[in-house]
């Protein structure tokens, strides 16, 4: 299968599929606690983003909280936070960082609740401070997992929505969408899940809204619908085979290349389907075996390692 893989993409395949884990676990940012993503800023700053949540406590008056906390380290020290905007209860979900092509605009891209569905939410840092936090998504139904992709032809904002795939290209410099969101065909993947739980009440409200009037807290909240959060990968697992954490929902891209990888699991979570997407429209490459160990940022990582081959 390697050598067949070879031959179509013209890679030295045996060699990047048996890199592959070795080169993600060593690429993979470093944050504390919970899921984060980190940026190296032109000037050697490490800019850090990750998830904060304080638990409810049955006996106590004590509010919860789930927020995105942040440090900005340089050789003169470091400097720490909260993004602005993300302090309360309302659940703030898997950050990704990404800065622009002049290398000025740093946005920050998320999945907030917005008192009835998870949405994408962006924020930019400037001068040392978050500011203009906004929805990048709207209606009904959960919008999570986001991802973007920085490329020569322009910025991408990807995440997950109910049974789609959704793309929309992204002006990182004033962190607004420059066009409506559009469901990408992706042939093969696994298609996240946000229909109705056994109850026969909407999953994402159920689970979001922690079951009943009180607002959702920490403690309470699980993924939407059949994806459900790995407590080592902290990333979708398919629900039919468990086993499989098919943490491979990324994208890949670079700023001197034009085109964009993205990588997801088949139907059955066993596999690896690498596509290239260009200017809205995806071809699928190839499928190969997902390897039996995941750790954070997998897909993604996974996916620049493909774009290195494809590029060069």
């Amino acid at each position: 299968m390697r050598q067949r893989v070879g031959r179509i993409l013209g890679w030295a395949a045996v060699a990047w599929l048996s890199a592959i884990p070795a080169a993600v676990l060593r690429a993979a940012p470093t944050v504390p606690g919970l899921m984060g993503d980190s940026l190296t800023l032109p000037s050697g700053a490490v800019l850090r983003v990750w998830e904060v949540r304080t638990r409810y406590m049955k006996d106590s008056d004590a509010e919860p909280s789930w927020h995105l906390a942040y440090d900005l380290t340089d050789a003169a020290g470091s400097v720490s936070g909260i993004v602005a905007g993300t302090e309360d209860a309302a659940p703030d979900r898997t950050p990704r960082l990404s800065i622009d092509h002049r290398g000025r605009a740093v946005a920050l891209v998320w999945s907030r609740w917005d008192g009835v569905y998870q949405k994408i939410t962006c924020s930019r840092f400037e001068g040392g401070v978050w500011t203009n936090m906004h929805y990048l998504s709207f209606g009904r139904g959960d919008d999570i997992e986001p991802r973007i992709a920085n490329s020569r032809s322009g910025a991408w904002v990807f995440w997950l929505s109910d049974s789609k795939y959704m793309a929309a290209p992204l002006e990182l410099g004033a962190g607004r969408l420059i066009a409506a969101p559009k469901a990408m065909l992706l042939p093969g993947a696994w298609r996240p899940s946000l229909e109705a739980d056994d109850r026969g009440a909407p999953a994402d409200v159920t689970a979001l809204r922690g079951g009943g009037a009180r607002p959702a807290t920490p403690d309470r909240l699980r993924d939407p619908g059949s994806a459900v959060v790995d407590s080592v990968s902290d990333s979708p697992v398919h629900p039919n085979n468990n086993s499989k954490k098919a943490t491979v929902w990324g994208v890949g891209s670079q700023r001197g290349c034009a085109r964009i990888v993205i990588i997801a699991p088949d139907s059955d979570g066993t596999n690896l389907l690498i596509y290239r997407f260009t200017n809205g429209a995806t071809n699928l490459i190839k499928s190969v075996d997902l390897p039996s160990s995941t750790p954070p940022h997998f897909g993604e990582l996974t996916a620049n390692a493909a774009l290195a081959q494809i590029c060069n």
